[in-house]
């Protein structure tokens, strides 16, 4: 199964989609807390550093930009500095925002979330959560219109926060359906399930299911009824009901439902988890894989995603090492040049001191391991540039290496002391060197400062 979804990962050749919805701004403040305030009794955070990220649905879009869709972003922003900064980070990341309306009357949604020793103490909301006007709903339905020809899926992410009024919703969906493109809903919570009526898919969590069927869901009895209450109300034509750690069950008219069943992850943060999901749903059926192979990609992308902190995105490479067996370890320590920056980033942010060693690695043995165990002692987090197959060959000749790169990342990934593992095509690391920039370079006692 997992080779077969491999094969369709690596067909899947940048889709377009729309997602339309709630845009907003998250802004992570990173910092410490060592002391208990004379004031009051309460924490005193001494801030490092914060970080603005595209959130609500610009998450949908930086995750879909993350695996290389093209991606067309119709919503609502005030037209104030937190608007202007959202903007500008959906270009960046390559979306089309020609379908982002500027409101005056109404502030950029912001959750501001506290973070200190990877933990969130505090979330702070500024938002407005008044359904836009009739004027607003227009142009929001003309942008909408405009972008769906050219689009494969539509992705609507409702977080309720007034962008989707129940008018516009059911324009939006009979638009879909006019021009024949399936609309992926992921539903407020709270929300009466009937504003969605005609979509081709609605991704409710299981608590978001129950609270809409009404009902207690304790097995999967009481989840089919759900199910069907859910079908009646919203006129769906499929269901995913997320379950967070137990998997996903996928509920089509006129089939058995059918139960992923959860990965056992770490989990750090699942805030963003239900994005990627949904994501990676309109993904795959948008590169023409089926409903079931959709939820099976997805289901590893939750599960990844939940290792990280704050909303976070999967790449396509990640998801490809998982469905290769590389396994989750493995995944989520092989990183591309583009995917270790922003980890560095976060070591910093950390107050974390990076360490750097590299080599070929070909057949590890006793003097590898103690180099790992050395380097990782003199800091907090260790990378090791490895060199690729190709550079092997440069370096020691066209019988070498023994081992593949997939299985030299694989072997160093195994062990504890090795944090990251960047494999980079040149004979020497020097420019990764330079884009990492470490605290601590490590070589081996064969070299010399001069060599170095």
């Amino acid at each position: 199964m997992r080779t077969a979804l491999l094969t369709l990962l690596e067909s899947i050749d940048n889709p377009s989609i729309l997602v339309v919805g709630d845009m907003m701004l998250d802004l992570y403040v990173w910092g410490d807390v060592e002391r208990v305030s004379p004031e009051a009794p309460v924490q005193v955070l001494t801030v490092d550093s914060d970080e603005s990220r595209p959130g609500g649905a610009g998450n949908v879009v930086a995750n879909l930009a993350a695996l290389g869709a093209r991606v067309h972003c119709c919503g609502i922003v005030g037209d104030d500095p937190n608007g202007q900064t959202l903007r500008r980070m959906l270009k960046e990341l390559g979306a089309d925002i020609s379908g982002m309306i500027l409101d005056g009357t109404r502030p950029t949604t912001v959750k501001t979330r506290i973070v200190a020793h990877g933990q969130q103490l505090l979330r702070v909301d500024r938002e407005s959560s008044l359904p836009i006007g009739e004027a607003l709903q227009t142009e929001m339905l003309g942008q909408f219109k405009d972008s769906l020809a050219s689009c494969d899926v539509v992705l609507v992410p409702d977080y309720g926060k007034g962008a989707l009024p129940a008018e516009l919703l059911a324009e939006i969906m009979s638009a879909c359906k006019q021009a024949g493109k399936p609309a992926l809903v992921d539903p407020a919570r709270d929300r009466d399930c009937r504003v969605y009526a005609g979509c081709t898919l609605l991704k409710p969590n299981i608590a978001e299911a129950a609270a809409a069927a009404g009902l207690k869901v304790a097995n999967i009895e009481t989840l089919e009824a759900a199910a069907k209450k859910l079908f009646r109300l919203s006129r769906a034509n499929n269901l995913v009901i997320t379950q967070g750690g137990d998997g996903m069950t996928i509920f089509s008219k006129g089939a058995a439902p059918v139960h992923v069943a959860g990965l056992s992850r770490p989990v750090y943060d699942v805030t963003g988890a239900g994005d990627t999901v949904l994501s990676l749903l309109g993904y795959v059926l948008a590169g023409g894989g089926s409903i079931l192979e959709a939820a099976e990609i997805a289901n590893i992308a939750g599960g990844l995603v939940v290792g990280k902190i704050g909303a976070a995105s999967v790449t396509k490479a990640q998801l490809a090492g998982e469905l290769r067996g590389l396994g989750y370890i493995a995944s989520h320590k092989l990183k591309s040049f583009d995917e270790i920056l922003p980890a560095c980033a976060e070591h910093r942010r950390r107050k974390q001191k990076i360490v750097f060693t590299n080599g070929c690695f070909d057949l590890l043995h006793v003097g590898h391991i103690k180099l790992f165990q050395f380097a990782k002692s003199k800091g907090d987090t260790l990378i090791v540039g490895l060199n690729s197959d190709d550079s092997v060959r440069q370096l020691k000749g066209p019988d070498r290496p023994v081992l593949n790169q997939d299985e030299r990342g694989y072997i160093l990934a195994a062990l504890e002391h090795v944090d990251h593992i960047v494999i980079f095509d040149e004979t020497t690391p020097l420019n990764l060197i330079r884009a990492i920039r470490p605290d601590i370079l490590v070589k081996g006692a064969d070299y010399t400062e001069d060599t170095v």
